[in-house]
């Protein structure tokens, strides 16, 4: 019954039940500690009516007053009691659910701290490949340009080359060619010499 009355104004309660019963009253729990009394003493034995919450006596309500009042005030607190047994068991409820659904959340947090942490090592890894991919087509690059730039070279040498052995091919021939006209006009200076 205690437990019962901890969120209760006892004021309040002392107040209302004063009010029902007279000044002379008393709640006590199932092993008869005092909950709540009057302002007055009790001068004759007291009326006394039992409080059941889910078919079990919690504790007494006494007082100095006719029965049917006493059990009707007592019927009044089993009536507060239950009220204050349901919002307690839906408050017992509300908490296990949020204490639930924060396990839930905090595992899935958990899980997704994992995810997170795998997400950023695979982007690590995929930034290191790229930067090796981007690597080996730089070096791709400059083995095409440096070869582009030999054929390039190649051609050059190659076209001078054909500029500088055309002339002298024209000249060596034409050359041999002469040789062979003075061989041929030496062989003609005798006969020359003799008319």
């Amino acid at each position: 019954l205690g437990g019962f009355l901890e969120s209760a104004d006892r004021a309040r309660l002392a107040k209302s039940l004063e009010t029902l019963l007279g000044p002379e009253f008393s709640l006590v729990d199932e092993q008869g500690h005092l909950l709540l009394a009057g302002p007055a003493q009790m001068n004759r034995p007291p009326a006394q009516a039992p409080i059941v919450h889910e078919l079990e006596t919690i504790g007494h309500l006494r007082g100095a007053c006719p029965a049917d009042t006493l059990a009707a005030a007592a019927a009044m607190l089993q009536i507060l009691i239950a009220a204050s047994a349901r919002d307690r068991m839906t408050a017992e409820l509300h908490l296990h659910a949020t204490q639930e659904n924060y396990r839930e959340l905090s595992q899935k947090h958990a899980a997704l701290e994992i995810s997170q942490a795998r997400y950023r090592e695979l982007a690590t890894q995929l930034e290191e490949r790229v930067r090796e991919q981007v690597g080996m087509i730089e070096q791709a690059q400059r083995q095409l340009f440096q070869t582009e730039k030999m054929a390039s070279v190649g051609q050059l040498a190659a076209g001078m080359a054909h500029e500088i052995n055309n002339p002298i091919g024209f000249i060596s021939s034409n050359l041999s060619t002469a040789h062979g006209y003075v061989k041929r006009l030496l062989a003609l200076t005798p006969l020359v010499q003799q008319r």
